[in-house]
């Protein structure tokens, strides 16, 4: 399931490793003949990476009075979730969202009480959350 993708025959190879673990060999060769073969076993967990995973979230600004803007920094689903929940841990806004084209979602935040909220953004399997603080 591996696959060299550059250098064969060279001293420095490229592989592409497949997802069964297993030996791999190297034989030196040269004008002299062969130098014997040296085998390394290769075992790694497989994990199948989700395309949402690959996003950030931030505040700005944080402590905040009225308003805070959420920046998204990378990747995310469409009909993600920003969710912001209170200290008592419920839900107090929840809003399907796709990636606006700079990034940045605000939230007005007039019906808040002054208090600390998680602010969370839900995409595919990954959840990314920071502490907000309304003043």
């Amino acid at each position: 399931g591996s696959v060299i993708v550059s250098g064969q025959n060279t001293n420095s190879i490229v592989v592409n490793f497949g997802t069964t673990a297993g030996k791999i060999g190297v034989t030196a060769k040269n004008a002299c003949g062969n130098k014997g073969t040296t085998t390394l076993t290769i075992a790694f967990n497989c994990r199948i990476e989700d395309p949402s995973a690959d996003f950030g979230l931030s505040l700005v600004p944080n402590p905040a009075f009225d308003k805070t803007e959420v920046h998204i920094a990378g990747n995310i689903l469409e009909n993600s979730s920003l969710i912001v929940t209170n200290i008592l841990g419920k839900d107090v806004y929840k809003q399907l969202i796709n990636l606006p084209e700079n990034g940045i979602i605000e939230l007005d935040l007039d019906e808040y009480a002054k208090g600390i909220y998680l602010v969370s953004l839900q995409s595919g399997s990954t959840r990314r959350s920071i502490r907000l603080i309304v003043n």
